[in-house]
């Protein structure tokens, strides 16, 4: 993609509220930015690939308080829970102390409610609100 700015990629996906796959095919020509959202991403494997990285920071308490409201999982809120204790934040805390993400990035945006921080913005060494 980098060398010829497009991409065709046939792949399989699962439906977030199922474990049902379906076929999918990506196919984009003259591409002039491609900006991807993912969790646990900004691996040290993979930051070559991005030439420009924003981290958005929030706390775990208000990413499940966000995961209880949207619910795209269609589980139970006790679950639902369950699952951010069990798997989720085990890996991104595994991944924050391996990875350092944060100082990777180029930008990072908090996102918080919980802090009273909302579009802090820090670009470098300087913070902008």
């Amino acid at each position: 993609m980098k060398n010829n700015r497009s991409i065709h990629l046939d792949t399989q996906l699962v439906s977030s509220d199922a474990d049902v796959y379906y076929d999918h095919t990506y196919h984009y020509e003259n591409i002039d930015f491609l900006l991807t959202d993912a969790i646990l991403i900004f691996q040290k494997k993979y930051i070559p690939f991005f030439q420009y990285k924003i981290w958005i920071d929030c706390s775990f308490q208000t990413g499940l308080q966000r995961a209880i409201r949207r619910n795209v999982e269609k589980l139970d809120e006790k679950t639902l829970i369950h699952d951010y204790n069990t798997y989720y934040y085990p890996a991104q805390n595994y991944h924050l102390k391996k990875d350092n993400p944060i100082s990777s990035s180029d930008i990072i945006y908090c996102n918080d409610e919980s802090l009273r921080i909302v579009s802090d913005l820090t670009i470098g060494s300087r913070t902008a609100n």
